[in-house]
């Protein structure tokens, strides 16, 4: 037993010496070719045109995330299919503008905040196009009928229920004029409560009135001077590869040695 657990640990010991004479024999070809790696990793900046990159935050009272998501989508849809007639049509963006959008994505926000914030990513090949950008999607969402009839309905029962929270307030305030449904409470202490909570969900209703539109933006998208930089990312990748690479060709000629 003794003599096979020394053998193991001798045909171990010669599998890494093995290796490390193959890294001895090979270091200057592994190297040149980390290093050509890494200029061919390097040059494909040559050959790619350079964009920016950036984000905005937005959130809705009036569509949901879901339906804000399909939207985004459809923009990029058409993007994605040069049909920039139609989005400018939808837009009101230049086609000159449209056609320096890379590309158009979404990401929810994963705490899964109260006010379900919504970021949306844009790729462009010309930085100035982001500061339409925002005001583009917004005209995008707001020309579909669905949304419109959305909002249109949001406003409407907000405005009732102010109408109500009014009317609820005044009885309140004035004892002798309340309705009947409050007629046979005589606790001071709780209208002044009641109202106290019905002020605030009145001022919370009337902040949503003045964002009854598609979204609201919370932060929009900034503007780099600089484009996306990939050359670090590029040249270790490239040098990885080409290393690889020659380590496997290498092994397979040593084998083929081994078998001649």
């Amino acid at each position: 037993m003794e003599t096979e657990i020394r053998s193991d640990e001798i045909d171990l010991i010669e599998v890494f010496f093995n290796i490390y004479k193959f890294f001895k024999k090979n270091i200057l070809i592994l190297i040149i070719s980390g290093i050509i790696g890494a200029a061919l990793g390097y040059s494909y900046k040559f050959f790619t045109k350079e964009y920016y990159k950036s984000e905005m935050l937005m959130v809705s009272y009036t569509i949901s995330e879901e339906l804000r998501i399909n939207y985004i989508k459809q923009f990029q849809s058409l993007l994605h299919d040069k049909n920039f007639e139609s989005l400018n049509n939808k837009t009101g963006l230049k086609i000159a503008d449209l056609n320096n959008i890379k590309e158009i994505s979404t990401k929810t926000d994963g705490n899964k905040t109260a006010e379900n914030i919504l970021f949306v990513n844009a790729q462009v090949w010309d930085s100035s196009v982001l500061s339409k950008l925002a005001e583009g999607i917004q005209s995008f969402i707001n020309s579909f009928s669905y949304v419109q009839d959305e909002i249109k309905i949001f406003k409407e029962n907000n405005l009732s229920l102010l109408k109500d929270i009014d009317v609820f307030i005044i009885d309140s305030i004035n004892p002798l004029q309340r309705n009947y449904y409050v007629n046979d409470l005589d606790n001071d202490e709780f209208f002044h409560n009641e109202v106290v909570d019905l002020l605030k969900e009145k001022q919370k209703i009337e902040k949503k009135l003045n964002y009854a539109i598609p979204f609201r933006v919370i932060q929009d998208f900034t503007i780099y001077k600089n484009p996306v930089n990939n050359t670090k990312r590029n040249s270790t990748v490239g040098a990885i590869i080409l290393l690889f690479t020659t380590i496997f060709v290498l092994i397979i000629i040593q084998i083929n040695k081994k078998i001649s």
